[in-house]
């Protein structure tokens, strides 16, 4: 069993050594190794001073071959930018790697990733987002740019997973034949790669909501009278629209008014209250008075209401998150005929969730120049749904029946995770293990797999296992240490797994494969000295493998991708 532990820690000390080529001071943090990507795909390489120095600047390379040569990414990064953004090679990979170098003005530091893979892409286009109907307010000024600005923008539609060239293609017939400059038309947008096409359609209107804008509102006028009803001057104010001008962005206008007679006042004086309407080809209109002052008593018209948005928690600057979804008013947007609209907001905090989560309903207010207001309401979640990372894998352990405080030294094994540390960003981490209840005796001799459950604040959970093995006494004589050795090859693998034991003469075998969380997945015996696994019903991530003989169990971690 000691030899078991020796291996153990063998394997953990050879595993974190293969993430660090040298003693560095500066530390990648993505990509590390394992991981695949796409062709093309965008990735943003990451990294973190482990220790300061003068540093100059920030050198970037790419290898295709695992490290045999080198590709420059980027020369001369400033020291204050830790992260840059990368465009994966079209060429595929399993021996991807990155590396970062750290400058200094006397020596050099530098860290390299693993192996990671880089996958050819060979299907057609995936349509992540449809087309959006789209209703464009009649504006002969600048309604070309904006119906083209939508059809250039594929109708709000986005496609990836190409390959090769994306070209985007629309069959807009023009607009139909309504009032104005209004109409529709039903749009078939096309996304065609050199793996095949995808169609989405979506209808584009244009309409004329707004009545005329009156630039020039009618004014009282004021004439001597001349004892005949000064029927000329009064022609030439209603001929005139009591001197009011008035426009509409779609079509030309139409003034009318509801004048009938003046009152009798006293001798031949008089009065009348007209009432000027301006109405557009779509039959918008709108009005005002002689002898009154026109305001504007509209509230700013909210085009697009504020979305919910839900950030997570471990999501680096927080706070700049909700800042900027602050600041873009939840993606709302409001028009105002008369000029232009204020944003405010009347959020403070967010309440307290588990951990560093929390939620908040915010009201977004638009105001016009004219103290008129539209508010649209929102919420803003920080949620947790990650599990917390562990750090320190729980180490097999072995405990002699018979030893004094036997019950007390497991209960402080258990206690101590096996050695485990794990740590959450979103809150503090609580630990649970499977060992059932020991009385203060031996307890169960043999080999138990324990499972140490991380369990952060909002209930996500990781599990790890470590071997606890507790011998019934203590044996007389020096056992003959167990010479059991097999590999496991390729580790990452894909496709199969295979197992080979370089002896076979402890009777047969029990394979057995957990997942990250302790969960059996697949055991089998196995009789002879090798053995294939296929892996087509794995998903991607880290696994361990179990060997148990008739004397010992032994555990690997394995990759999938």
């Amino acid at each position: 069993m000691m030899n078991a532990l020796v291996s153990k820690i063998g394997f953990i000390a050879l595993f974190i050594s293969q993430s660090y080529f040298v003693n560095a001071h500066v530390a990648l943090d993505y990509p590390i190794g394992g991981e695949t990507f796409i062709v093309n795909e965008p990735l943003t390489i990451q990294w973190h001073v482990v220790v300061p120095h003068n540093t100059l600047n920030w050198d970037l390379f790419y290898s295709p071959d695992g490290g045999v040569t080198w590709d420059t990414i980027q020369l001369d990064i400033p020291t204050s930018q830790l992260s840059y953004n990368w465009v994966v090679p079209d060429q595929p990979t399993s021996q991807g790697r990155v590396r970062v170098i750290q400058d200094n003005a006397d020596q050099n530091y530098l860290d390299i990733s693993m192996d990671f893979t880089i996958l050819p892409n060979t299907s057609p286009p995936t349509l992540d987002a449809p087309a959006n109907d789209t209703v464009i307010e009649c504006n002969t000024g600048n309604q070309v740019a904006a119906i083209q600005a939508w059809l250039n923008n594929q109708g709000g539609a986005s496609a990836t997973n190409f390959c090769g060239d994306l070209v985007w293609t629309n069959d807009f017939p023009g607009l139909s034949n309504d009032c104005g400059a209004t109409g529709n038309a039903l749009v078939t947008f096309t996304a065609e790669d050199d793996c095949g096409s995808t169609m989405t359609n979506a209808t584009l209107t244009v309409v004329d909501t707004h009545a005329p804008n009156i630039s020039v509102y009618p004014i009282n006028v004021f004439v001597e009278s001349n004892g005949q009803g000064n029927a000329a001057e009064l022609g030439t104010w209603l001929f005139t629209h009591g001197g009011a001008q008035a426009a509409d962005e779609c079509s030309n206008v139409i003034w009318s008014n509801n004048y009938t007679d003046l009152t009798d006042g006293c001798g031949a004086t008089g009065s009348a209250a007209v009432i000027f309407t301006v109405t557009d080809a779509c039959g918008n209109s709108i009005s005002a008075t002689a002898i009154f002052t026109i305001t504007d008593y509209i509230a700013p018209t909210l085009q697009i209401p504020a979305h919910d948005t839900t950030i997570t928690c471990s999501v680096s600057n927080q706070q700049m998150h909700i800042q900027q979804w602050l600041d873009n008013h939840g993606g709302a947007q409001a028009y105002d005929v008369n000029g232009d609209v204020i944003w405010t907001n009347n959020y403070t905090a967010l309440n307290d969730g588990c951990g560093s989560t929390g939620i908040a309903s915010v009201i977004f207010t638009a105001t016009d120049e004219c103290g008129n207001s539209s508010t649209t309401v929102a919420t803003i979640t920080i949620e947790d749904t990650l599990p917390p990372v562990i750090e320190i894998e729980a180490r097999d352990t072995t405990f002699l029946c018979g030893t004094k405080d036997i019950a007390a030294s497991i209960e402080h094994w258990l206690n101590n995770q096996g050695g485990a540390s794990a740590s959450d960003l979103c809150g503090s981490v609580n630990w649970t293990n499977n060992f059932p209840a020991l009385a203060d005796t031996c307890g169960p001799v043999g080999s138990h797999n324990v499972i140490f459950t991380a369990t952060d604040e909002c209930g996500n959970a990781i599990s790890i296992q470590a071997i606890l093995t507790i011998q019934d006494s203590m044996p007389t004589s020096i056992p003959t240490a167990e010479r059991f050795n097999f590999r496991i090859y390729p580790n990452p693998a894909s496709e199969t797994l295979n197992i080979v034991f370089d002896i076979n003469e402890f009777g047969n075998l029990l394979i057995c494969i957990f997942d990250a969380y302790g969960k059996l997945l697949w055991s089998e015996g196995c009789g002879t000295n090798a053995v294939s696994i296929p892996l087509n019903n794995y998903s991607q991530g880290a696994y361990f493998v179990q060997v148990r003989t008739s004397r010992n169990i032994y555990s690997r971690k394995v990759m999938i991708y």
